[in-house]
């Protein structure tokens, strides 16, 4: 995902420069892609700690499946690398390793992760593409092969890295992944939705897609708006005939699209509701 220039390196609470920011060639995350990361836009307030919070609640759950202990000064640490930048709102990636172990496939309870915490500055959004909305893809999607991590931030995280390097060679804004039946999964960077007929449908967390906390936002406000939200299997010809279709993450915020594989979205033009979860998304971001 783009970012701006990179302002500020922790490593298990130790500030850093980026040119001095290492760890073991014989790391796990480095070897066998054992690692969990969460990538959002952060601020010291009273809604940026609120999104942060979400963020750390959903790692501590998927370190939890991965066995992973996280290190308990975790948002301390995030706090003091964030005030180090001098910025006044970032991108936060925080990558967890399990570090350097001394059996290579083991799983030490004991163990705490290490803590990698890398802050970029926040370009703010892009208001052409929010205005004109974006094209984007279908990619058939590879299976991940482990059905148990399926809607975690982990490090194998291949599938989602070739589907958007493959849009973005034909010049798309990202991939929409296709499941083995057919299905909509979600974007490499993103969650996806549709609009028919006032209703707003998104594909349910049992296909393996990331409980995104902007996803979780999005129904909340639809809801509030009075639209009927639902979790239900999408194929792409739903995505076709959708009046609208948005993508939506925690740095980019609700991404209007406008066309899919060269078919048209509704007018062509980002949709009523899309405009209206923008602004209201945008205020509590």
């Amino acid at each position: 995902m783009p970012k701006g220039a990179l302002v500020g390196v922790s490593i298990d609470g130790a500030l850093c420069d980026a040119s001095d920011a290492q760890v073991s060639v014989f790391d796990r995350g480095l070897l066998y892609g054992d690692t969990l990361f969460e990538t959002f836009r952060y601020r010291d307030d009273a809604s940026g700690n609120a999104r942060c919070e979400l963020h750390l609640e959903r790692l501590s759950k998927a370190a939890q499946q991965l066995k992973l202990k996280v290190p308990e000064a975790l948002a301390s640490w995030l706090r003091v690398a964030f005030a180090n930048t001098q910025q006044d709102e970032v991108v936060v990636r925080i990558t967890l390793t399990r570090g350097v172990c001394a059996s290579p496939l083991g799983m030490p309870a004991s163990q705490a992760a290490r803590c990698i915490i890398a802050l970029y500055a926040w370009q703010g959004r892009d208001a052409q593409r929010d205005e004109q909305g974006v094209a984007v893809m279908t990619v058939i999607s590879p299976a991940s092969g482990i059905a148990a991590l399926d809607g975690t931030k982990n490090g194998n995280y291949l599938r989602f890295m070739m589907a958007y390097a493959e849009a973005k060679e034909a010049g798309m804004h990202d991939a929409i992944l296709i499941g083995s039946a057919g299905e909509v999964l979600e974007g490499a960077l993103s969650n996806v939705f549709v609009v028919h007929q006032e209703r707003v449908l998104t594909p349910p967390l049992a296909v393996g897609v990331l409980p995104g906390i902007t996803r979780s936002q999005v129904i909340q406000i639809a809801t509030r708006l009075g639209y009927a939200v639902q979790e239900q299997m999408l194929f792409p010809s739903d995505m076709y005939g959708a009046q609208e279709c948005f993508l939506c993450n925690s740095v980019q915020g609700i991404v209007p699209v406008v066309n899919i594989d060269g078919a048209t979205i509704g007018d062509g033009q980002p949709g009523k509701l899309t405009r209206q979860l923008q602004q209201l998304e945008a205020l509590s971001a």
